[in-house]
């Protein structure tokens, strides 16, 4: 999300402040009734966000972004680790894109 804001290069001065509060749930949807282990999980991040003016003095839009992620877990330990990993970057690129453009529109429609 920073890079997706600020992009590279010299950053231009700062007019806003973006405050995030991040939470995230793991759902076993499928069990082996034999081993009791699950055999898939999926990840759930909400993030609520909240832009202001620099000094905090006015908000300028507030939201919840959310994403899911599902992944098949590994009697490998290696493979299961990595899956989640996986799993946790598609959920965050998720949520990262709906609060970009859900920024660009509350910034372009306050201008």
């Amino acid at each position: 999300l920073i890079f997706d804001l600020d992009g590279s290069g010299e950053p231009p001065p700062k007019r806003y402040k973006l405050a995030l509060f991040v939470r995230d749930a793991l759902v076993h949807p499928i069990v082996d009734t034999a081993t009791g282990r699950s055999l898939s999980s999926t990840l759930n991040v909400d993030a609520e966000y909240t832009l202001t003016n620099w000094d905090g003095s006015q908000t300028i839009t507030r939201g919840t972004a959310s994403a899911s992620a599902s992944y098949e877990r590994s009697a490998q330990r290696f493979a299961g680790v990595r899956a989640a990993r996986d799993a946790e970057i598609r959920a965050a690129k998720l949520v990262s894109e709906q609060i970009k453009t859900r920024l660009a529109a509350a910034l372009v429609s306050k201008s």
